[in-house]
C-alpha cells in the first residue's frame, strides 16, 4: 500500500524467494482496487520489540472475526478467528483417524500455540518465545543448532 515499506534488504531473501511460496502476492495501493481473489492472510512487518504490543492492540480493537498472532522476527499475521495450524492438522487427523498422541509439532512463535496444544508431542525450540515454551511439552535446541531436524531424526529412529 502507498505509504508502507517492505524492506527486502532487511531480510535474507529476494522478492522471487517470497513469490516461490506466495505466487499470487501483490502489493496494492488501495485495498478497494485489489484483485478479486479472497484474502487468506495479511502479514504486517513491525519491529520485533513492538510485535507483542501491536498484536495485543489489534486483538483488543478488532475483536470478532479477525485475530493477530506474532509469528516471529516482527511479523504479525492477521488471520480469521478459529483458522490456525491446529485447525488444518485436526482436519487431517479426523480424515485419517490420527490421535493427538500420534502427532509431533514444533514451534517458536505465537502462531504455533494451538498446534502445540493439540499435538501429543509438542516441541518449542530454545529460541522460542517464553509464551510458547510454556505451552510445549519439550524444549529442544534452537533453530540455529538444528533442533527440529535433530528431533525429527530421533523420532524417526526411535518412534514417538
Amino acid at each position: 500500500m502507498t505509504g508502507t515499506d517492505f524492506d527486502m534488504e532487511a531480510f535474507d531473501f529476494e522478492l522471487e524467494d517470497v513469490q516461490q511460496f506466495f505466487k499470487n502476492m501483490v502489493q496494492v495501493d488501495d485495498f478497494h482496487k485489489r484483485p478479486a481473489d479472497p484474502i487468506v492472510k495479511i502479514t504486517m512487518n513491525v519491529s520485533e520489540k513492538s510485535a507483542k504490543k501491536v498484536t495485543k492492540r489489534f486483538n483488543r480493537t478488532f475483536k470478532g472475526e479477525l485475530r493477530a498472532v506474532a509469528s516471529g522476527y516482527g511479523a504479525v499475521d492477521i488471520i480469521k478467528t478459529g483458522i490456525h495450524k491446529a485447525w488444518g492438522v485436526q482436519t487431517l487427523m479426523f480424515k485419517h483417524g490420527i490421535k493427538p498422541e500420534e502427532v509431533a509439532a514444533f514451534g517458536d512463535g505465537g502462531n504455533d500455540r494451538e498446534i502445540l496444544e493439540l499435538a501429543g508431542h509438542s516441541y518449542a525450540v530454545a529460541n522460542a518465545s517464553d509464551e510458547i515454551k510454556k505451552v510445549a511439552r519439550y524444549i529442544i535446541q534452537s533453530n540455529a543448532r538444528d533442533g527440529v531436524l535433530n528431533t525429527i531424526e530421533n523420532i524417526l529412529e526411535r518412534g514417538i
